[in-house]
């Protein structure tokens, strides 16, 4: 069977000729470069030189609420696309020059931490 990974995301193939592939993800990439790794059934997998990379990058779309109070501990929710499923080594959040240290990833479109004291 042929398959398009990224990182560890299966993508759906569309179409498939002699020189393209065509895939959906199912999941929404989170952001980062990433090349995809292509296996094609009876050849083996492709080599990385011959595959492009693809570039995600993390938008915002809204959060909540937008005032809060100055003693913190305000619950925020953050919207957008391109947030890692997990909690990745360099990923963080920061409110002014204060780094949220104990975040949620709801889903691949939002993220939840309170306001620091």
């Amino acid at each position: 069977m042929t398959t398009v990974m990224f990182d560890k995301i299966s993508c759906e193939i569309t179409a498939f000729s002699q020189t393209e592939i065509t895939c959906t993800l199912a999941y929404t990439k989170y952001a980062g470069s990433f090349k995809p790794k292509v296996h094609i059934y009876g050849l083996g997998y492709m080599l990385y030189d011959s595959v492009s990379d693809d570039e995600t990058d993390i938008v915002i779309s809204s959060w909540t609420p937008t005032e809060g109070s100055t003693e913190g501990l305000t619950e925020v929710t953050v919207t957008g696309t391109g947030y890692p499923y997990v909690s990745l080594p360099g990923f963080t959040i920061k409110v002014g020059d204060l780094e949220i240290k104990d975040f949620k990833f709801i889903s691949s479109t939002t993220i939840s931490f309170f306001t620091p004291r």
